[in-house]
């Protein structure tokens, strides 16, 4: 037997599949009859499209029917935790000050420094960061300390 089926004007075309041995069944042409030609299955734990129950299984209903959507927007937690950067970063702001005063009433820790005061210059401001010791690039360490929590408060802060 030939591949293909016969093809006549009232039933979809088939092709012929050869099942062990010498028995053909033929299969509806899927282009024609809307019908999936099978294919290799996939164990469950391979197969991403196979729903397991629980998160998953609710995770794909909302997905496929969008008005099931209910995430809680946590506002209450969105505004502690905005309040919580702003008294971090209320502390900080006032240690840098504390930092900069002194910086500018005494001469520069760091060696290879001119002698001006640690504030006058951005170049010992970052010239510090190298320094072994943590007094003398403390400054420097506030301003990073205080970069990176702004940033993170400016992206919450964002959110609402």
């Amino acid at each position: 037997m030939g591949q293909f089926g016969s093809q006549s004007s009232q039933s979809p075309p088939t092709y012929s599949s050869t099942m062990s041995g010498n028995s053909s069944t033929p299969i509806p042409c899927a282009r024609c009859s809307n019908q999936a030609l099978p294919g290799p299955t996939l164990p469950p734990k391979e197969d991403l499209n196979q729903v397991l129950p629980g998160w998953p299984s609710l995770a794909k209903l909302v997905n496929e029917k969008p008005d099931f959507e209910a995430f809680q927007s946590f506002k209450d937690l969105n505004i502690k935790m905005l309040l919580y950067y702003q008294g971090e970063l209320h502390y900080l702001r006032m240690m840098l000050h504390e930092q900069e005063w002194e910086d500018s009433t005494t001469r520069s820790r760091i060696a290879n420094c001119e002698d001006d005061a640690l504030n006058l210059r951005i170049e010992q401001i970052l010239r510090s960061k190298g320094h072994d010791e943590p007094e003398a690039r403390r400054q420097y360490d506030l301003i990073i300390q205080i970069r990176e929590l702004l940033e993170k408060y400016s992206l919450s802060h964002l959110q609402f």
